[in-house]
């Protein structure tokens, strides 16, 4: 096995790539427990595998690192970012959809199955990274936890890292909770929100379409719409010269469509019918030659086809930073697979301002928005066949048809004010919910302490307001999920609150500004924490175990839950003693 020569990558990564990719390290000081890093769709997540790759036979030469997704076009996708990046990267690809079958390179980029047929032959590894890893069975079974137990049984020091942008299966559950779960911890979180306000990733932008398919009555299944039932009902034809109409209008100064559809039957239709009407479009569903797919893609991808029509075969593994519209014609209850289509608007592109989301049939009022940092995942396995009233997040305005939260008084786009509405069906936790974003997750009483992985914070201005109203704290826990705290400010100033906090947590006298305030905060020694379900049925802080800076004792805060003060509860000699 050849070994060449290490060289450093081709282009600069970015902050938050390299952040990721340290996250990884410091966890595996520690640990060699199977970790996530959670990327937003579109955030260069094959840069981030080739940076992992290249520091980790930077550390050891000798070191094998495996590649693994799903399908080709990714495997190919990281194979190429990883020479583009790295020219001399000793790196080989196995997987049978590109007529590859490498087994003795030193990093192999490969598709699951071929990797699976070839295990014999590829040797021990030091690493695997699994790229998509929301494909990996939550129990112990499938290829990928097979060949990772045999893997492991190799090389005891095995260490297995995965990437996705939606850290939850498609039928619902996450990736690191469970009995049976690969995965131990999310060590990085870069979320859509932050991409697109940091500039990485397009803003998506949507409001009601005039046309709407009500999905009321149709049958449920395993947790997701029976598609006989789906595909009677949207599947006609003036069901599809409706939407049509209005994809095409909105679609006249937009450069590259895709359309999610529910069947065979209806992907081709919805093309043939856009043909008739002068767009060059074409179908790809799993009935689709590959040889037919690949051409269909590479012209797409040129501008030589502007539409592309599919039934949830274009979600993950499909890359287009040209798409700036993307029509649903397909209802679901999978949050991951609306957040998968969802992303395949947010890769930006020259002369690409955003990505307009036509939703026909109510998939943004069900989910929320994108960029929403906390979800609730969907019942699924256990769900039953029958049609419950929806639990609606949003609601759109009467007068500019863009969305708002459902409890929303006034629209967030036009500031219009909404009439008062009588019988809307919609759940307790969708106050804080948007268009085009992630449920609140449906948090439970918590009766022990949770470490907590880092501490951030950030000036929060209300809306309407004109100077910062608090400060947003948010602790980033052990399990993937982040509590909220609000301290508010005192006419955009450190109020006396906020000394209160940062003199108990810190120990120290607080910054003179908010905003050193916040930047400060990350030097922040906060151990672990314990939640409770407050009256709005949110879940706050009740007791942070901290150690103060210049201080050497461990310290067990408790909040008070009336004015939001922080007192000394009591003296502990470790962190871990909370439990």
């Amino acid at each position: 096995m050849s070994r060449k020569k290490i060289a450093p990558l081709t282009v600069a990564p970015r902050d938050y790539q390299e952040e990721a990719v340290e996250a990884a390290f410091n966890h595996w000081l520690m640990s060699n427990a199977p970790m996530l890093l959670v990327m937003a769709t579109g955030s260069g997540k094959s840069i981030v595998i080739a940076l992992l790759i290249q520091q980790a036979i930077a550390k050891n030469k000798k070191s094998r690192v495996l590649v693994l997704t799903h399908v080709k076009e990714l495997v190919e996708q990281n194979y190429n970012e990883m020479i583009n990046l790295w020219p001399d990267a000793p790196a080989g690809v196995n997987c049978a959809g590109l007529k590859k079958r490498s087994t003795d390179a030193q990093i192999i980029f490969g598709s699951i199955q071929s990797v699976w047929n070839h295990c014999e032959e590829i040797g021990e590894f030091d690493y695997i990274v699994v790229d998509e890893a929301h494909r990996i069975p939550h129990k112990d079974t499938g290829n990928y936890r097979k060949l990772i137990t045999l893997l492991s049984q190799r090389k005891e020091a095995l260490k297995v890292i995965g990437l996705t942008a939606t850290p939850f299966r498609l039928d619902g559950g996450w990736l690191h909770i469970g009995e049976e779960r690969l995965f131990e911890e999310i060590v990085y979180d870069y979320p859509v929100d932050r991409g697109i306000t940091e500039g990485w990733l397009s803003p998506l932008v949507s409001k009601r379409t005039q046309f709407q398919i009500n999905v009321t009555g149709v049958r449920k299944r395993a947790g997701e719409y029976r598609t006989d039932d789906l595909d009677r009902l949207v599947n006609s034809s003036e069901n599809t010269d409706a939407a049509l109409t209005e994809i095409i209008e909105q679609g006249a100064n937009r450069r590259s469509w895709l359309i999610y559809c529910v069947s065979v039957a209806h992907a081709n239709s919805v093309a043939e019918k856009l043909r008739q009407k002068g767009i060059v479009a074409q179908a790809i569903t799993e009935k689709t030659p590959a040889k037919d797919r690949d051409k269909y893609i590479k012209e797409f991808r040129a501008g030589g086809v502007k539409c592309i029509v599919n039934v949830s075969v274009l979600t993950t593994g499909f890359n287009n930073p040209r798409v700036d519209l993307i029509a649903m014609l397909r209802p679901t209850l999978s949050t991951a697979l609306y957040l998968q289509i969802c992303g395949r608007g947010l890769r930006k592109s020259e002369g690409k301002e955003n990505c307009q989301i036509l939703d026909f049939v109510e998939n943004i009022r069900r989910h929320g928005r994108v960029d929403d940092p906390d979800i609730i995942i969907h019942r699924a396995k256990d769900a039953d066949d029958t049609q419950e009233a929806p639990n609606y997040l949003a609601k759109a305005c009467p007068a500019c048809l863009h969305y708002s939260p459902i409890k929303a008084l006034t629209c967030s786009f036009c500031n219009k004010p909404f009439a008062k509405e009588r019988n809307i069906t919609h759940n307790s936790q969708a106050d804080s919910i948007e268009i085009l974003g992630r449920p609140r997750r449906k948090f439970k009483q918590q009766d022990k302490f949770i470490p907590v992985r880092k501490i951030t914070a950030q000036p929060h201005i209300k809306r309407g307001a004109f100077k910062v109203t608090s400060i947003k704290i948010e602790y980033h826990l052990s399990t993937g999920e982040t509590v909220k705290e609000f301290i508010k400010a005192d006419n955009g100033a450190i109020s006396r609150m906020a000394t209160i906090w940062w003199q108990a947590v810190m120990g120290t006298t607080p910054p003179a500004s908010i905003d050193l305030f916040c930047r400060e905060l990350s030097s922040a020694k906060v151990h672990r924490l314990q939640t409770y379900i407050n009256e709005n049925n949110f879940r706050a802080i009740e007791y942070l175990v901290v150690t103060p800076q210049n201080d050497t004792r461990t310290l067990m805060l408790a909040k008070d839950k009336k004015y939001g003060g922080l007192s000394l509860f009591k003296v502990l000699e470790t962190p871990a003693q909370a439990n």
